[in-house]
């Protein structure tokens, strides 16, 4: 197969070197864009909290404030998964307040229903102010 001069036109492209391409502030370098939705997505145990959680330590370790938001794994089982990923007590922000100075803000809830979505969004804005938020699930497979 031969392609014609004049052919190759038709396929406009973008001169990457003169793009202006300012990076976003990153919250996981690399990964996670800040202010930008990251959606992980697989088949059940396939490891989309685990990466989930290791997301959430490495915010941390840039001083950014976490909120996870469970539905299936409860407490117990979080703590043992953050902490296999080398977290200790001060990974964790249990206060009244948000800490400056970063951490996870962990909520086991249950799914929420329309009207919850204001409160919610409230919630993560203005209360824990989160940096990140982890919601585990999205939604049922």
């Amino acid at each position: 197969m031969s392609i014609k001069p004049g052919n190759a036109d038709r396929f406009d492209h973008t001169d990457l070197a003169s793009v202006d391409a300012t990076t976003p502030r990153m919250i996981v370098p690399g990964i996670v864009y800040a202010g930008w939705p990251t959606l992980i997505a697989g088949p059940t145990g396939g490891g989309k909290s685990m990466l989930a959680s290791a997301f959430a330590i490495e915010a941390v370790r840039a001083h950014l404030r976490v909120g996870h938001w469970d539905e299936e794994m409860g407490g117990a089982a979080t703590a043992l998964r953050y902490r296999a990923l080398g977290a200790d007590a001060s990974t964790f922000d249990a206060g009244d307040r948000p800490s400056r100075h970063g951490g996870i803000r962990y909520h086991e809830w249950q799914a929420m229903t329309l009207a919850d979505g204001y409160a919610f969004g409230r919630h993560v804005a203005q209360v824990d102010a989160s940096d990140l938020v982890i919601l585990d699930p999205l939604g049922d497979p």
